[in-house]
């Protein structure tokens, strides 16, 4: 597989991971209390932020299932092996697959 496709895999969705991991964060922000004043800090702000990293994320997953399904498309089409693809640990990675088989091709297809 290409260059373009390893960075819709891989740097798209690493970029997904980070944005919804920031996303997260910026809302468990909200929930904590200040000793001093008793309000949770930046409260109105970290909403908003968390809201909008969470919209980035989702733009940026987008990008990696369209690399995905192009790869699949590719696999169906021109017989081409898609690359194994694990979420694992909070990262992403992608190794070349051998099909040994027409059978195991059909499992990727599926």
């Amino acid at each position: 597989f290409g260059p373009a496709v390893r960075e819709g895999l891989l740097g798209e969705g690493r970029s997904a991971l980070n944005l919804f991991s920031r996303a997260l964060r910026a809302v468990d922000n909200t929930a904590e209390i200040d000793s001093e004043s008793g309000l949770p800090p930046k409260q109105k702000h970290s909403g908003a932020l968390g809201r909008l990293l969470w919209a980035m994320a989702v733009d940026e997953a987008r990008h990696a299932e369209l690399a995905e399904d192009t790869l699949l498309w590719l696999q169906k089409e021109a017989g081409m092996v898609a690359p194994n693809v694990t979420l694992q640990d909070g990262d992403i990675s992608v190794s070349e697959k051998q099909a040994s088989s027409p059978d195991e091709t059909q499992v990727l297809q599926e």
